[in-house]
């Protein structure tokens, strides 16, 4: 009965704002929570935009403690962080302490919800993309103190991240002065096997590193013994397939199984059978497999030729019972559908 009693009384008695539009949607979030039945007081502040009553009157409705956020100087997106943590009941308002707000707080809730280890890699500025960094790292098993870093962007710790997923010589191109545009043309020139020391120095803009390594890509190209156009390969007079045809053959298998969590690798033993690790990561990308790939066991799977043998070189994440989904509108869907006003000349 008192909730009632002071819901009527903020019906009466909401204070007015300047701005007239800016109020309506504050009086609406306040009718919409008396209508659900919630003790409103919670909001009432006309300190409070209404963004930010929608996500206290949505805490309020989901029955979680939105006082722990109902603070005028949190704005929206930050409260909405700390409303979904709740949910998973993870604690964000350290973190808040810390001068973290909006995006940084969803990359810390997602990597929480990971139970990944983030606090020993967190520093105080620290902005999302860089997060994100971290807990893409930390996901992938990757050693992150290569890129955990304060003298790396987001940028750079991406190009060292993707180096170190591809196996490569990192400390080839982590040099903190490299600029990301031109560690990514010497990451691309180790993926493609070339000796990038003559324009792996600081005097060549990634402009100049590109047209480097494109021009080592042609002269490899250019070396590569070709076959002429009007060549046939011979075949013999039975018409079965000569010897060519038996050479160099591409024949393996990636399943993936578990639900998508696992993907296996088979090379069934054919004479003249050539799988390379290329060959492996090809067809792993072009299945969208990124995540989760098991570097050394593909390694292995080539450098040992284990053929007729099924291995496994890729695993996912096991998913998480989660919560059951929820829709949430960041438009108004409640408000009357007045026309536009004529344009005036």
């Amino acid at each position: 009965m008192e909730t009632l009693e002071s819901n009527r009384q903020l019906e009466l008695h909401f204070p007015m704002m300047e701005n007239e539009e800016y109020q309506k949607a504050q009086d609406q979030e306040i009718q919409l929570g008396i209508e659900q039945g919630l003790d409103v007081s919670l909001y009432k502040n006309p300190e409070f935009n209404w963004l930010q009553m929608e996500q206290i009157r949505l805490g309020l409705r989901d029955k979680i403690d939105a006082s722990v956020y109902a603070n005028p100087a949190y704005n929206y997106e930050t409260m909405r962080q700390l409303r979904l943590a709740i949910y998973s009941e993870i604690d964000l308002l350290p973190y808040v302490h810390r001068g973290f707000a909006d995006d940084d707080l969803e990359e810390i809730r997602l990597a929480l919800l990971n139970y990944l280890p983030l606090d020993k890699w967190l520093w105080d500025g620290m902005c999302a993309p860089q997060i994100r960094e971290i807990r893409i790292g930390l996901c992938e098993e990757l050693d992150i103190s290569a890129y955990c870093n304060q003298q790396y962007n987001w940028m750079q710790m991406r190009e060292i991240r993707l180096g170190l997923e591809k196996k490569l010589d990192i400390a080839i191109y982590s040099n903190h002065l490299f600029n990301h545009a031109q560690m990514r043309e010497l990451r691309l020139g180790l993926e493609a096997g070339l000796d990038v020391s003559p324009y792996r120095s600081l005097v060549y803009s990634a402009t100049d590193m590109k047209e480097k390594r494109l021009a080592q890509i042609n002269q490899k190209k250019s070396n590569t013994p070709s076959q002429p156009a009007n060549s046939k390969k011979p075949e013999k007079a039975n018409g079965k397939k000569s010897i060519f045809d038996t050479l160099n053959k591409k024949e393996f298998v990636i399943s993936v199984e578990e639900n998508g969590n696992k993907a296996y690798a088979y090379i069934p033993w054919v004479p003249g059978n050539a799988v390379t690790k290329e060959d492996i990561y090809h067809d792993l990308e072009r299945r969208g497999i990124v995540y989760g790939i098991r570097h050394d066991a593909i390694e292995n799977l080539i450098d040992k030729r284990r053929m007729n043998e099924k291995v496994l070189i890729a695993e996912g994440i096991p998913a998480n019972r989660g919560q059951d989904g929820w829709f949430e509108f960041f438009v108004r869907l409640d408000l009357p559908r007045i026309p536009a006003p004529p344009a005036r000349w």
